[in-house]
């Protein structure tokens, strides 16, 4: 399945959308999801210390983020997720110059 979800790089970097296919992949409607971070899904998972990093780095920073992370579903089924998260500039401030943008 290829899924899709859009993240604010605010503070705990708050899922903002995500694709019909995320929720059939994961059992959790939109309602449920929005607004939290994706971390939910690694709830009673290992994640090594270097995709926690990488994970961090690229939330902050939106810099590109390729991994295999254990996922669960709302069932509590463990699945893989192949994780390619990275910045998407949406627009410029134009009196700051700063660039906005959302982890997709």
């Amino acid at each position: 399945r290829f899924c899709v979800t859009v993240a604010s790089h605010e503070d705990e970097v708050p899922l903002v959308a995500v694709s019909q296919e995320f929720e059939k992949m994961t059992g959790y409607s939109h309602d449920e999801i929005l607004g939290k971070n994706c971390r939910f899904l690694n709830e009673g998972c290992f994640v090594s210390g270097q995709d926690l990093m990488g994970l961090r780095m690229s939330s902050s920073t939106g810099a590109p983020f390729i991994a295999l992370l254990p996922n669960r579903k709302k069932s509590g089924e463990l699945f893989v997720n192949m994780l390619d998260l990275q910045g998407i500039a949406v627009a410029r401030n134009v009196r700051t110059g700063e660039i906005l943008w959302y982890s997709v």
